[in-house]
């Protein structure tokens, strides 16, 4: 039996574009369509409106929700458009609104009877014509393990893990456990497989169903990978291909925009795909020349080399984006990139006076506003700006940059 979370996260890992439908034809339950192995667009009759998704996040009052449902009864526009339209919800809000959305459609496949008919259209967009043009590109394992949280697919796990007793896992190579968007104690069970381990007894504080179930979405995602075994040395990771040369680029997307080239290149570079990202980065900056949005997105993901991490490689990329702020590319995100980057230099002070900046100018900035709180939360009685940042104590202030 195909599971839905396999289908799913089988796209994800191999970059598939097209769409996945659920249901029979004559009465589908879900559509999704893919890109690259993200979803662009999500349609569902099992639940999740953009209306109320925005309502329970705190966007919308009732009164804006109800005047709007109306109109867009009545004019039968996208419920985000009209919202941007009448300046009831800033452009930012729907985008995290339309994210909301999709990871809950997602999660909620989760649920389908056993025998859910389901069939994938590849490099085919069944839904050329729904919503807005805004739609993010949602990576989708997040809105998967929401969903294999809340369900209880216990023997469907129970029989997985049992298949794999005999084999030790470990993390993959460049995994990063951030773009899951795991809770700290899902984390921590993620985490002690940095060394080969069995899945069956990990020391963790979440419940045995819990962690079973966790453990069952790492495998799904690749996240966990069968480790050496005790005969076998350990080997060494292949070489990655030169990053020196120029990338190949991908073909134009007439339909591309700068917001959808800065998306899509955000999301190959939190998957680790820094060659992808790069060619995505090189393109867009090609296309759109102008667009500071997508010349601080290109400054990002060269600061990202996973071949340059020496402090004068560091300096440099600091550098890139002091000039591009003060030549008019001052945003919340141009901040919190350089806040990141001031932080691995050891610049402290610094960087929580950028991480402070970008909230003040967008305090909607999901990630910003999360960095700001823990900052906040771990600022300690001796007001130690490092040390509530996570900077070693060798980490020295050496720059003005």
């Amino acid at each position: 039996m195909v599971r839905p979370e396999h289908i799913i996260l089988a796209l994800r890992s191999t970059g598939r574009s097209g769409t996945l439908v659920f249901g029979d034809a004559s009465a589908p339950l879900a559509h999704f369509v893919f890109e690259g192995g993200c979803v662009r667009k999500a349609r569902s009759s099992l639940s999740a409106y953009l209306g109320g998704v925005l309502y329970e996040l705190g966007y919308v009052d009732p009164p804006t929700l109800n005047a709007s449902l109306s109109e867009v009864a009545a004019r039968g526009v996208p419920h985000g458009a009209l919202l941007r339209e009448h300046g009831d919800v800033a452009p930012e809000m729907v985008q995290l609104g339309l994210r909301e959305q999709m990871e809950r459609r997602l999660a909620d496949v989760i649920g389908l009877p056993p025998d859910t008919i389901w069939r994938f259209h590849d490099a085919v967009d069944l839904l050329p014509s729904f919503g807005g043009s805004d739609w993010p590109l949602v990576d989708p394992a997040p809105g998967i393990w929401r969903g294999l949280r809340e369900s209880a697919q216990t023997d469907i796990v129970r029989k997985a893990l049992a298949a794999c007793a005999a084999t030790s896992f470990v993390l993959g190579p460049r995994v990063d456990l951030r773009v899951l968007h795991l809770r700290p104690d899902e984390v921590a069970v993620a985490e002690l497989f940095r060394n080969p381990r069995s899945l069956l007894a990990p020391e963790s504080t979440l419940s045995p169903e819990a962690t079973a179930a966790l453990l069952y979405f790492l495998l799904l995602a690749n996240v966990l990978v069968p480790g050496p075994t005790r005969s076998e040395a350990p080997r060494a990771l292949s070489s990655p291909p030169p990053i020196s040369g120029r990338p190949s680029l991908p073909p134009a997307d007439p339909l591309e925009t700068p917001t959808r080239a800065v998306e899509r290149t955000r999301v190959f570079l939190m998957a680790g795909n820094y060659l992808k990202a790069r060619a995505l980065a090189v393109a867009a900056l090609e296309r759109f020349a102008g667009s500071l949005p997508v010349a601080v997105e290109y400054a990002w993901v060269l600061a990202n080399n996973p071949e340059e991490r020496s402090a004068a490689d560091l300096d440099r990329h600091i550098r890139n984006l002091d000039e591009l702020i003060r030549t008019g590319a001052e945003s919340a995100q141009s901040l919190y990139y350089r806040f990141q980057l001031r932080r691995r230099a050891g610049r402290g002070a610094l960087a929580i006076r950028d991480l402070r900046q970008a909230v003040v100018l967008d305090p909607h900035h999901v990630d910003a506003v999360r960095e700001l709180r823990l900052f906040n939360a771990r600022l300690g009685k001796d007001g130690s700006v490092d040390v509530a940042l996570g900077i070693a104590p060798q980490a020295q202030d050496h720059s003005s940059s």
